[in-house]
């Protein structure tokens, strides 16, 4: 993985800490590609309007994939995540 994909998977466990701690999201929507595809269990969610208007947030106490991991572990897979999804630099 390349340092500025190390370097916005950090930016973006940064927005989504502030985004479960505030409610305020925006930051996170930033550092997504418009044309993502984000996949969960109950559903596949596609582009950013569809994760703004469908995606349900908790608190991490509040949400089992939160509370199943241990914090490093969470951390990794983050960041995999978040290098996979978010909007390219170059």
């Amino acid at each position: 993985m390349a340092l500025a994909d190390l370097e916005t998977a950090s930016q973006f466990l940064k927005a989504a800490e502030v985004a479960l701690q505030t409610g305020e999201r925006e930051a996170v929507y930033a550092l997504l590609a418009p044309d993502i595809e984000w996949i969960t269990p109950q559903r596949t969610l596609q582009g950013i309007d569809g994760i703004k208007d469908e995606l349900t947030w908790g608190k991490p106490s509040e949400s089992s994939m939160w509370s199943s991991r241990r914090p490093t572990e969470w951390n990794t897979v983050m960041a995999a995540s978040a290098a996979t999804c978010t909007r390219s630099t170059a």
